[in-house]
């Protein structure tokens, strides 16, 4: 449809119809459009309002157009979800437009549970019903990541990091000797076992102990071993 010329303002609003749809225009303090096809463009119901006529404020009796009076009668729904969803949006800049309408569905989402809470429950405020809500997401999020967990026994990962192997002397250190053997000391099990002195670059890191790591001789393992629990202590 091209362009069509409004009519004028006269008394507050005008109206016309364009192609079986109804325009309405009222004049208040801003200049308010509508276009509806369900309701007419005049009624029966007026308001007052001051209005400045020949330098004088007067209150004229001003016609309430039935399409403006039923915006106004349910604008609480789409206006006040808008107010809401711009108070603690989730939503960031970002240069994928599916995380866009991704976060947008969040904030809505978590909106409208918010109305629907608070008919049912009153005295919770927005902020407070949003931290609850990302409290319980990460409450199910680490029940999902760990459903049965072992109380007291720590996890294989953390045991093997506190006993390995681990170089006696750093890199840079060992190239600046000539010798093959700096840094290095005499095995413990070497010493406990065959009563020689064993050089070796390797040591416990837990138990801060020198021990031997070869494949003929690995007593870095056999160290750890219940066998050996009579030289640890």
């Amino acid at each position: 449809m091209g362009m069509v010329e409004v009519p004028v303002i006269r008394d507050n609003w005008n109206q016309d119809n364009f192609f079986g749809q109804d325009f309405v225009r009222n004049s208040d303090t801003k200049d308010v459009c509508a276009l509806s096809t369900c309701y007419a463009a005049s009624g029966e119901d007026r308001t007052q309002r001051k209005t400045k006529v020949n330098g004088q404020f007067q209150t004229l009796n001003i016609p309430i157009p039935p399409v403006l009076k039923n915006y106004n009668a349910g604008m609480g729904g789409v206006d006040l979800s808008d107010q809401l969803l711009q108070c603690y949006q989730v939503l960031q800049r970002t240069r994928k437009w599916w995380k866009t309408l991704f976060f947008h569905f969040m904030d809505i989402s978590a909106t409208n549970a918010y109305i629907v809470h608070k008919k049912i429950t009153e005295g919770m405020t927005h902020k407070d019903f949003r931290q609850c809500l990302a409290n319980e997401l990460l409450e199910r999020s680490e029940l999902q990541l760990n459903p049965n967990p072992t109380p007291g026994r720590p996890p294989r990962s953390s045991v093997r990091a506190e006993h390995c192997p681990v170089p006696l002397t750093s890199d840079h250190l060992a190239r600046k000797s000539s010798k093959a053997t700096f840094g290095r000391k005499n095995c413990r099990l070497c010493s406990i076992l065959f009563k020689k002195e064993q050089k070796t670059p390797w040591r416990c890191r837990a138990c801060d102990i020198p021990l031997c790591l070869q494949l003929d001789r690995n007593c870095f393992e056999k160290w750890h071993t219940a066998e050996c629990d009579k030289f640890r202590k």
